[in-house]
Order: structure tokens, then C-alpha cells, then sequence
């Protein structure tokens, strides 16, 4: 008995060094880290990234390097960047951890390639007023003799697509659909009353403006939720069509229900297996709340399996938002041109007739 014993516990004992070899080590950097970041003119991610390194590697007691990424992406060890823009590098399979597998799993995300998406957002309208859910006729009708009514950017193009697609309601747009151009009249009248001082802002510069007061609502994503120092009364999910085009009876019928449509943003394009530790570590838990608790970068949850620490604290409304935003994600596989952009800015600007978007707009299929 007394050797069946020892038997016993010399295996868990070489059961607990063997995983620890095998799922422990995978999460560890064999090296010293050269990370890249991809310059975007709307959030600036550096801060976050020279915090969350630094503590990193005073844990790991290794060195690191950040710069932007020119032309010479085969020089980093990770990128970080907005996911649609680390799609045009080429993308193969790594062997991931249990750790990160588990993350992922977790929260019903299916990731493949190279490519981990650390932020999943969907669009709000926040407001320092008590203000009652609008549909997006109710909010392109809306006037404040103080106020701008809409506080958004035009700089960040992604965001715009995006927003383009979460008000028709499908990831396909079929050009000859009224609904295109049923959206982009409601989007041309919220024009007239939108805050155009800050059209072409950064992120900082439109949370100045919230912080104000100068607009009724303005767009963020959900993550800004997160932020302790964000003081608001009311958010809403962006608004959409209370009329949904319905080709086989030839007719708008009433919508009443608003799903949270989600994409991917702020990801790492990860050259080795090697380098997966610092992923394994900003995936933790506690550093998740504090990436967006402490960071006015608005990185969003995946779910609300994300934020069970600290979900006493969050409004009844977002935590249902949480349990939804992973159900509807859009496709981020296509390559958005700054063109057809551009087009869709002057239709909602009245710089071009609408009806000659509709007949760009075939690369919209592709989402």
C-alpha cells in the first residue's frame, strides 16, 4: 500500500512537470521581442504597447524594441495594427498554446492563421442627456438648437464600411437593393446636423468633444464603456432602419429588433510560435480589465465571459450587448479601397448623386 502510494504520488509529480513543459513553456519567449506597430491616423496604440511590454518583460526578464513598420514587415517578431490592415501580409498556420485555444474557445471566436484579434467592436452612440432609444429615421429627424446632433469621423475608412453595413442589416450588399439608398438618404440628412469640426479628427480630439458637450450623441465603439474616467447618462446601440426591404414581397417591412454588429479590431500578425508569450499575457484576465479599464483606446470585449469581474459595475444594458456582439461579426476579408470610400463620403455629403455610388458599389459584395 505504502509503495502504491509513493507510486501515486511520483505521478502526479511528473504529470505537473510535463504540463507544465508542455502548455507552460508554449506560452514563453525564447527570445528578446522586436514588435512593429502599423501607423494609424485615428488611435494612437503605442502607450498601450510600451505599458504592457514593459511589464512584460520585467517579468520575463527580457528586452524589447518598437518602431512602426515601413516597408520591412519580415523585421518584426509581431505586428499590432487594425486587423484589415495585417490582412494584406501573408497569413500562415502556427500551433497555438492551450492557453490562447482556450481564450479563444471561450469566447466563441474561430480563429485560423496567424492572425489574433485582441478587440471586437460594435458601434454606440453615447450621450451625457437621458435620451430614449431612436431608430435611425428618429435620429436623422433629430434636432437640438445647442448642440450638433452626431459626433463622428470620416479618417478611420474601416469604421465607415462597417457602419454602412450595420444599418443594412446583411454582409452582402446587392446593389440593386432599395436599401442602399433608402440608408444612404437617412445618412445624408443626420449629415446636416453632424459635427463637422471634428469629421476628420482622431480619437482623442472626438472624446474632447464629448467630454464638452458639443453633440447630442456621438460614435464610439462599445469598448469606451470600459473607461474609468468616461462619465455618460445614456448609450444606445447605433440606430438602425426601422424598415427592412423585403425583395420577395416588393415592400419595407417594420424591424424592431437591433442585434450589435461586430468586427475586428486592434490585432497582432505573429511571426513564430517563439513570440507567443507576450499574446498569452495580454489575453490574462486581470490585464484584459485593465487594458480596458486604464486605456482610452477603446478595445473591446469579445463577451461578456470577459468581464466577469468587474460586470457588477457595467450597465444591465451593455451586459447584454456582450452576450450578443460575437454572434454577429463581419467578414474583415476584403480589401477596402480608399476610392469607393470616398464615394460613399461624398453621397452622404451630397457632393455626388447617391444613384452613382449604387453603381460602385460592387467591391461592398465582397464583405
Amino acid at each position: 500500500m505504502k509503495n502504491k502510494k509513493i507510486l501515486i504520488i511520483k505521478f502526479i509529480f511528473f504529470f505537473l512537470i510535463f504540463s507544465k513543459s508542455v502548455y507552460g513553456n508554449e506560452c514563453n519567449n525564447k527570445n528578446d521581442l522586436k514588435v512593429g506597430l502599423l501607423k494609424d491616423n485615428f488611435i494612437n496604440y503605442e502607450p498601450f504597447l510600451y505599458y504592457s511590454l514593459g511589464n512584460y518583460s520585467l517579468i520575463n526578464s527580457l528586452e524589447f524594441e518598437i518602431n512602426y513598420v515601413e516597408n520591412n514587415p519580415e523585421e518584426f517578431d509581431i505586428i499590432f495594427g487594425e486587423y484589415y490592415n495585417l490582412e494584406k501580409y501573408s497569413k500562415f498556420n502556427l500551433n497555438y498554446p492551450q492557453k490562447i485555444n482556450k481564450f479563444y474557445k471561450n469566447n466563441e471566436i474561430t480563429i485560423s492563421g496567424n492572425i489574433l484579434p485582441l478587440d471586437l467592436d460594435t458601434f454606440i452612440l453615447l450621450s451625457h442627456q437621458n435620451i430614449s432609444q431612436l431608430n435611425l429615421q428618429e435620429l436623422s429627424n433629430y434636432y437640438d438648437s445647442t448642440k450638433y446632433t452626431l459626433g463622428l469621423n470620416f479618417i478611420n475608412k474601416k469604421n465607415l464600411i462597417d457602419l454602412f453595413h450595420y444599418n443594412l442589416g446583411n454582409l452582402k450588399v446587392d446593389i440593386n437593393n432599395i436599401s442602399v439608398e433608402s440608408n444612404l438618404n437617412l445618412y445624408n440628412k443626420i449629415y446636416a446636423n453632424l459635427n463637422k469640426n471634428i469629421i476628420y479628427s482622431n480619437h482623442n480630439e472626438i472624446f474632447e468633444s464629448y467630454q464638452n458637450k458639443e453633440n447630442v450623441f456621438t460614435l464610439f465603439s462599445d469598448g469606451i464603456l470600459l473607461y474609468k474616467n468616461l462619465k455618460f447618462n445614456s448609450f444606445q446601440l447605433f440606430p438602425k432602419n426601422r424598415y427592412k426591404w423585403v425583395d420577395k414581397d416588393g415592400l419595407f417591412i417594420e424591424s424592431e429588433i437591433i442585434e450589435p454588429v461586430s468586427s475586428f479590431g486592434f490585432s497582432a500578425y505573429v511571426e513564430s510560435s517563439d513570440y507567443l508569450g507576450f499574446i498569452c499575457y495580454l489575453l490574462e484576465e486581470d490585464i484584459r480589465i485593465k487594458t480596458f479599464r486604464n486605456f482610452n483606446i477603446q478595445i473591446s470585449p469579445f463577451s461578456i465571459n470577459e468581464v466577469k469581474l468587474i460586470q457588477n459595475i457595467l450597465p444591465e444594458d451593455y451586459l447584454k450587448v456582450l452576450e450578443k456582439k460575437n454572434k454577429f461579426i463581419i467578414n474583415n476579408n476584403s480589401i477596402i479601397k480608399k476610392a469607393n470610400t470616398e464615394l460613399l463620403i461624398d453621397s452622404i455629403t451630397n457632393d455626388i448623386d447617391p444613384t452613382k455610388f449604387i453603381s460602385s458599389i460592387e467591391y461592398l459584395n465582397q464583405l
